[in-house]
């Protein structure tokens, strides 16, 4: 294994924090760093489909080739009763900008990453969010 893995809270301030992981690749610094957006929907940080983890295995394949990522748990799989209730009112910017952006400040705080090489990786509704 040529990276580490920790635990991370993403929190845009909006009451809704979010767990995610950042990993990093060893020894390469400053490094670029990836924040991975999921698609449409509840989804884990992991963009689980039954077995398959596609985000955990894009991650660790990026940082063995030396890039960081972020990735996060979307605020609908974690408060799914709040967000319901508040449903009428969703927006993207709620359901998925806030936090892709507060996940870019904290990757951004990683002392090991190249602040000047951060991009956004989205799969279907973060592709698309992404721009």
């Amino acid at each position: 294994m040529n990276y580490t893995e920790r635990k991370i809270t993403v929190d845009a301030g909006a009451g809704y924090p979010v767990q995610g992981v950042l990993t990093l690749p060893d020894g390469a610094e400053p490094c670029p760093a990836v924040v991975l957006l999921q698609g449409s929907g509840p989804q884990d940080y992991d963009e689980s489909v039954a077995m398959n983890k596609p985000f955990r295995d894009i991650a660790r394949g990026l940082a063995e080739r030396g890039i960081a990522s972020i990735r996060f748990t979307k605020r609908t799989l974690t408060y799914p009763e709040r967000i319901q209730a508040k449903l009428a009112d969703l927006t993207v910017r709620e359901e998925c900008i806030d936090d892709a952006l507060a996940a870019k400040s904290l990757i951004a705080a990683e002392p090991r990453v190249d602040t000047d090489r951060i991009f956004l990786l989205g799969h279907s509704l973060g592709g698309m969010l992404a721009p």
